[in-house]
């Protein structure tokens, strides 16, 4: 069997030929079948409501209360307590009535014959501007009136009378409930018969129709041009043709502009070398006489700078002790006059370290230089290469933040003497500081704390010292106190900040002291976690 074909020419397409009888009958259509819904059944009538009528509200239970239970039996009277030893007979108080004043206030000042409460007890007052003293018994300031007895035991409880609650009222009867409709029929009837299939209806497929004429020839198309082809090598030239006669010459034509300079050619290869052209060496003159000499210079140092830095030359520089935060190294010869304190210095240990000179001194034919290596750098005990000196303030690359030229002390801790002794020194906590070799800019700071519980004074000195029995330096040393016009639980708390320049020509300890000048003080020190730490900053003076 042929199928209908397109035959492609280069031409446009042909017209389509006739469409054979291809198709069959189609067949007839099978009967519908019977519509698959029934009639909608009839809907029901509604049936009544079903709430019936409220019930009549029941009538109320009766209050009943239970008698009163009987009162319990009265606890046993406690016994009484035994009676105290008589007191010593004090001495008589002058004459009048007793005042009545309450319950005892440590903000009263109370007078002679005042009767107060305290701790269930009951006392008078035997002196006159009794204030913020507790009674406790007969003293110096109140005399015992009357004590409290003890406390007898409880009676046995009473028992509990009956609990009696009323009957509840009866509930009201509930109302009938209506009867519900009945449901009306399904409003759906039986699905019908699905009708039968029709029979197919294709037929036998037609047969071909003929081929159109074929058609006219396509445009002629040029492709694209091909990439060009690899030159050939170039032919050998041919032979020269012979030279024609010469013409006659022509008239000078106008001269034409100049052309532009054409490259300079390669040099040429250098010819041989003529004979030499010296002569004979004529005979040596006379020598002249010896010029004066000149002044002699001054002799090098063998020092060179770079960035602030002289080189120390071939000076050899070696460790010699260490007593931290400084290191001692020694010199070879008398150095004194070159070195000074105050120069910065710069060696190599592996890496660049920075120094402040501190002290310089000569013995045994060796000069020897303390160095202040800041919290950074110490002198270690082996090759020291490179050293540098400087008198500038800021050579290349030497440090300046103060924080690295501090020694310092802080101490967040509480620090108090209890029941200190009058003119007695005191160190508490054990704080103290170190200050090595120079000049120092000390600042000191404390909460100083004094506190008295009976008289009207207040009375703290606080220090930084070399001695913890003494005040050694008055410019470090400070005072605090309080003057009220009576007497009491007196306090004083307050900052207490000094500044000063040390000379240190070794290294010192500075201790944080206190005292008091009187005999009633209850507690003296410093407030270093309660307010603010206890700070001393020892700022190197050469920076």
């Amino acid at each position: 069997m042929l199928y209908g074909a397109s035959i492609v020419g280069d031409g446009p397409t042909g017209p389509t030929g006739p469409t054979g009888p291809g198709a069959g009958d189609t067949g007839p259509t099978g009967p519908t079948g019977p519509s698959g819904y029934g009639a909608t059944g009839v809907t029901g009538p509604t049936g009544p409501s079903g709430t019936g009528p409220t019930g009549p509200t029941g009538t109320s239970g009766a209050s009943v209360t239970g008698p009163t239970g009987s009162t319990g039996l009265a606890g046993v009277t406690g016994s009484t307590g035994s009676t105290g030893p008589t007191g010593s007979t004090g001495t008589t108080g002058e004459s009048g009535a007793l005042v009545i004043k309450g319950a005892w206030s440590a903000i009263v000042s109370y007078s002679i014959n005042d009767c107060v409460s305290h701790g269930g007890s009951s006392y008078v007052s035997i002196v006159d501007s009794n204030l913020n003293h507790e009674p406790s018994g007969t003293d110096a300031y109140w005399q015992l009136m009357g004590s409290i007895g003890a406390t007898g035991p409880t009676g046995p409880t009473g028992t509990s009378g009956a609990s009696v609650t009323g009957p509840t009222g009866p509930s009201g009867v509930a109302g009938d409930t209506g009867p519900t409709g009945p449901t009306g029929p399904s409003g759906y009837g039986a699905t019908g018969v699905t009708g039968p299939t029709g029979p197919s209806g294709a037929g036998a497929t037609g047969p071909t129709g003929p081929a159109g004429p074929t058609g006219t020839s396509g445009a002629s198309v040029t492709g694209p041009t091909g990439p060009s082809g690899v030159a050939g090598s170039i032919g050998p030239t041919g032979p020269s043709g012979s030279n024609g006669s010469t013409g006659p010459t022509g008239p000078a034509g106008a001269s034409g502009a100049t052309g532009s300079t054409g490259p300079s050619g390669s040099v040429g290869a250098t010819g041989v070398t003529g004979p030499s052209g010296t002569g004979a060496t004529g005979a040596t003159g006379p020598t002249g006489s010896t010029g004066p000499t000149g002044v002699t210079g001054p002799t090098g140092s063998g020092e060179s700078t770079t960035g602030g830095w002289i080189s120390c030359g071939d000076e050899i520089w070696q460790y010699s002790s260490i007593d931290s935060p400084t290191s001692v190294v020694t010199i070879n010869g008398d150095k004194t006059s070159k070195y000074s304190v105050g120069m910065r210095v710069r060696i190599t240990q592996s890496l660049y370290k920075y120094f402040i000179i501190t002290a310089v001194s000569y013995a045994s034919l060796h000069t020897y230089l303390t160095l202040y290596g800041g919290t950074d750098y110490t002198v270690a005990n082996n090759t020291i290469s490179e050293p540098h000196y400087s008198t500038s303030k800021v050579p290349y690359g030497f440090p300046m933040s103060p924080a690295k030229w501090t020694v310092s002390l802080s101490d967040g801790t509480d620090r108090h003497q209890s029941s200190p002794a009058k003119n007695g020194y005191y160190n508490p906590g054990s704080l103290r500081i170190s200050l090595p070799i120079g000049i120092w800019d000390v600042f000191f700071q404390v909460i100083a704390v004094s506190a008295s519980s009976t008289g009207p004074y207040t009375d703290v000195y606080v220090g930084l010292s070399t001695s913890t029995t003494s005040f050694t330096n008055q410019s470090l040393r400070g005072r605090g106190y309080l003057r009220t016009a009576s007497n009491g639980v007196q306090v004083f708390v307050a900052p207490i900040a000094r500044r000063s320049t040390l000379a240190i020509a070794s290294k010192t300890t500075y201790y944080v002291i206190c005292m008091t000048d009187l005999d009633d003080q209850s507690v003296i020190g410093f407030n270093g976690a309660s307010d603010a730490s206890t700070e001393v900053l020892a700022l190197c003076g050469y920076l």
